[in-house]
């Protein structure tokens, strides 16, 4: 992802690091962004808190999570499949958003990191497969643990 977006826009800066320990100086970035990764941080108060350390006054923060598999239809789809035909700890399934899955479980994070301007919400999407079997495709392409 990082090299694409490095190819797309090569005027902005972009990088990588350990979420709970950047090795960036105070107020470095305009902007700091995570896409689903807040998820896969053993303590997600210490990741926020390190995203506003690294941030500029008036930078951005930006992160993503998935809503609960009841909120969430394609992800039901995936864990009731593996529930019913698999083991989930054997999957190492965690809970979808390692345990961030409401707006208001979003902003105590965010309250708890300092971050005193903050806004978590709900946002929905739609895909749409002319087969079925184009969403376990998508989820076999798409996602670390099912493309190997």
């Amino acid at each position: 992802m990082i090299t694409i977006a490095r190819a797309a826009h090569p005027a902005i800066r972009f990088e990588e690091a350990d979420a709970e320990a950047p090795p960036f100086a105070d107020a470095s970035f305009d902007a700091v962004v995570s896409n689903f990764g807040i998820r896969h941080v053993p303590d997600p108060v210490r990741a926020r808190s390190e995203a506003r350390r690294v941030l500029r006054p008036g930078g951005r923060m930006a992160f993503t999570s998935w809503a609960a598999p009841a909120e969430n239809a394609a992800w039901k789809l995936l864990f009731d499949a593996i529930a019913e035909h698999g083991d989930l700890q054997a999957a190492k399934t965690p809970p979808s958003g390692g345990g961030l899955r409401t707006p208001e479980t979003l902003l105590r994070i965010l309250g708890a990191a300092g971050l005193c301007e903050a806004e978590a919400r709900r946002v929905s999407g739609e895909w749409r497969f002319a087969v079925a079997g184009d969403l376990i495709e998508g989820f076999r392409r798409g996602t670390c643990g099912l493309g190997r």
